[in-house]
């Protein structure tokens, strides 16, 4: 008899893993790796650089973090297994990842200097890059239990396949997770990748992400 099931980890960014849940629903007959990217975007106004800092914290859809863009993703995987005559082995494994970026997007002026709008170019450029790092880590993570899963080798029973399974993927999860938090010690957040807004002095916490 053939059964399936399904895991999900939500990984936000100041990480914290979603309970998981089993699912019984009927799997696809052939392993694959999917990826959904969306970008969502907030409104900042503002003539000066100035102006844009004010803008930038009030309009941030979260209240107790500086930074002024956020990656949140997940990674869902679904397993396949048959239990034969003497052993339960995997027949496909999929994933799927879930990536979604919030930005700022500064509606110009036409009393903005064109400093101001090269700064800002310059600034959500950067901004994008460090954001779309942290996507990455998505994408890497599935491509690692894909690896990793492949590797597995059947089980007394289908219990322990999927326990055993389950188990190498939320190590990647963890894994992950902290890769992400040496990606922002490394990078100090985006700032050595240009993700600064000149003229303003902001303290990066120690303990939060971009």
């Amino acid at each position: 008899m053939f059964q399936s099931g399904n895991q999900s980890v939500v990984l936000f960014r100041r990480a914290w893993l979603a309970p998981l849940i089993w699912i019984v629903l009927a799997g696809p007959a052939y392993a694959q790796n999917s990826t959904v990217w969306t970008t969502n975007y907030y409104a900042v106004t503002g003539d000066t650089i100035r102006d844009i800092h004010r803008s930038l914290g009030q309009a941030r859809p979260w209240k107790r973090s500086e930074h002024d863009a956020v990656t949140q993703w997940r990674v869902e995987w679904h397993l396949n297994y048959i239990q034969g005559a003497g052993d339960c082995r995997l027949t496909t494994f999929s994933t799927r990842s879930f990536i979604q970026i919030t930005l700022p997007k500064w509606t110009r002026s036409t009393n903005a200097a064109p400093a101001v709008a090269q700064a800002w170019d310059n600034y959500v450029t950067a901004l994008v890059r460090h954001e779309r790092g942290h996507g990455q880590m998505a994408i890497a993570a599935a491509a690692e239990m894909h690896k990793r899963v492949k590797a597995v080798r059947a089980d007394a029973n289908c219990e322990a396949l999927k326990s055993r399974i389950n188990g190498l993927c939320q190590q990647v999860i963890a894994e992950h997770k902290q890769h992400e938090l040496t990606y922002d010690k490394t990078t100090n957040h985006g700032q050595t990748q240009g993700a600064r807004l000149w003229g303003r002095e902001r303290p990066t916490p120690p303990d939060s992400n971009r």
